[in-house]
């Protein structure tokens, strides 16, 4: 039996996207997703009993894994299956992704359960410490192409990703726009992958649904890289065989295809375009607290929508505003989740 992508669940938000998201629904067959939620719940099992993926000296990030392109075609686990099988389909030129020539995937899992606090806002970076010749350090810092997260569980709150870019021209980056007029917003729902484009910030939100909040979130998150970061470390051979990953037996449940597909830039099903008349600006509170706005919460727990607001927000009334409370949107180097502005959203109203 040949098991294949579902390419009738692929749906992508570029086209228009600020975000160049993409959803695709019932991403692997059922056997073959088994396998990889298999061995992501058995490194799980390995991390809590105490094993610490190896660091190397003057990074400021760790804790993910290298899988390089160059050994796609000799993966040793599931998941490095599941990178291979990736990268040769045709999915990322389906979903308008072309041009890149990548180097690698740099992967890890997240594991949050329903008492801990979701990711807070970010951007995915790889960041380390140069020392020059005259013994002055610099930091430097890189972002991944693309981002993708596969869902292994249903359970959590709902990846955001908002349409803005860190812009290092300055000696105080800030992002840009300084407000977003469009966000993505992803729910957990199992075998459904999520790709982005690299360099965007966003988070993970509350739960909003009852169904979302008892148990384990469970991500597997692959960014692609085409310079290997420096952070992100090989599989060392301790770690494979604690795992007893077996080459011939993952061999056999994964024979992915996308032949004969075709995207649709009209399909909706996998994920809910919403205009609204309103202002991120509006909605920034509830935005701060990693909550989706209200009207957005009723369309489901399992819905991956793309809101398109009528306006980022930042106007000059509302600079002024802001002015009467010593805050200036020229000059702040904070970003908007740092914002403490309510009673200026009060006056406005």
């Amino acid at each position: 039996k040949i098991h294949r992508f579902r390419p009738e669940n692929i749906h992508s938000m570029a086209q228009k996207s600020k975000t160049g998201a993409a959803v695709i629904n019932d991403f692997l067959s059922e056997k073959s997703f088994q396998r990889v939620q298999e061995e992501v719940l058995r490194l799980i099992d390995i991390f809590d009993a105490g094993y610490e993926i190896p660091s190397k000296a003057n990074v400021l990030s760790s804790g993910t894994f290298w899988m390089p392109i160059k050994r796609t075609d000799e993966p040793r686990c599931a998941v490095e299956y599941l990178i291979s099988k990736l990268y040769s389909s045709a999915l990322f030129d389906r979903i308008g992704i072309r041009g890149l020539q990548f180097a690698g995937v740099e992967w890890w899992i997240q594991d949050v359960s329903g008492e801990e606090e979701p990711k807070t806002f970010h951007t995915d970076c790889d960041l380390h410490t140069v020392v020059d010749r005259n013994g002055a350090s610099k930091n430097i810092r890189r972002n991944p192409s693309i981002g993708s997260v596969l869902y292994l569980t249903r359970e959590g709150g709902a990846t955001a990703v908002f349409g803005q870019r860190r812009k290092f021209s300055s000696s105080s980056p800030t992002l840009y726009p300084r407000l977003p007029q469009e966000v993505a917003v992803v729910n957990p729902r199992q075998n459904r992958l999520f790709l982005f484009d690299g360099d965007l910030f966003h988070s993970v939100l509350h739960p909003q649904y009852p169904a979302n909040v008892a148990g384990q979130r469970v991500t597997l998150l692959m960014n692609w890289w085409v310079d290997r970061p420096y952070s992100a470390v090989g599989i060392p051979k301790s770690l494979m065989t604690a795992l007893g990953a077996e080459k011939h037996s993952v061999l056999e449940a994964f024979h992915l295809s996308l032949k004969g597909t075709e995207r649709s830039g009209q399909s909706c099903n996998g994920y809910k375009k919403v205009h609204s008349k309103r202002s991120f600006f509006d909605d920034l509170d509830v935005w701060q607290a990693q909550k989706l706005p209200q009207a957005l919460s009723k369309l489901g727990h399992q819905r991956a929508l793309l809101l398109q607001y009528a306006s980022g927000g930042i106007s000059s009334r509302t600079e002024c505003d802001f002015h009467k409370f010593g805050l200036s949107i020229g000059n702040v180097t904070s970003d908007w989740p740092e914002w403490n502005i309510l009673k200026s959203k009060k006056q406005d109203t």
